[in-house]
């Protein structure tokens, strides 16, 4: 049965009040096959989105243990912000990364783990002195802008564009 036939079949059930009998039990299963037909072709022509949209889930249910819970935050905590938002979280990110990889190089000793004594903390913070001592303030300077918003969404758009390109169909 086709979805307008269907829709006329139950609603004039429905309007006359009529005790529903197979036809109109075929007419719904038609309603509800339509809808899952609907939404796998939603699913199929926003492929990359979906498979995106899985990935976070998947994230988000390892780290909530919680499925409802973690859609409702893929909703509130993603998709209802600005893209604009979400660019300068990945800014901060990638700024991050670059001047942590940056101390990492400098091999400093650490100063804020449980359980040592404080002669070691002291050691340590006098090896690391001087380490930091050692460090170019210009070339530090570069490696924290190296990131910068323009840096960031240039990035951005030429890899989901590419992204976007190559994986379209598959």
């Amino acid at each position: 049965m086709k979805l307008q036939e269907a829709i006329k079949r139950l609603s004039f059930t429905i309007s006359k009040q009529n005790k529903p009998n197979t036809t109109d039990a075929d007419a719904l299963n038609s309603i509800i096959e339509f809808i899952n037909n609907s939404n796998k072709q939603v699913v199929q022509d926003n492929l990359l989105l979906a498979k995106m949209y899985a990935f976070v889930l998947k994230e988000f249910i390892n780290h909530y243990q919680d499925v409802n819970y973690a859609s409702k935050q893929i909703n509130s905590d993603i998709l209802n912000k600005p893209l604009d938002y979400q660019l300068e979280l990945l800014t901060m990110q990638l700024q991050s990364n670059e001047i942590n990889q940056f101390f990492k190089i400098l091999d400093l000793k650490p100063t804020w783990v449980a359980g040592q004594t404080l002669d070691e903390i002291v050691i340590n913070e006098e090896i690391n002195k001087e380490s930091l001592s050692k460090v170019d303030v210009i070339k530090f300077k570069e490696v924290a802008e190296t990131w910068n918003s323009q840096n960031v969404i240039s990035n951005f758009e030429f890899n989901f564009n590419l992204a976007l390109n190559t994986f379209k169909n598959v």
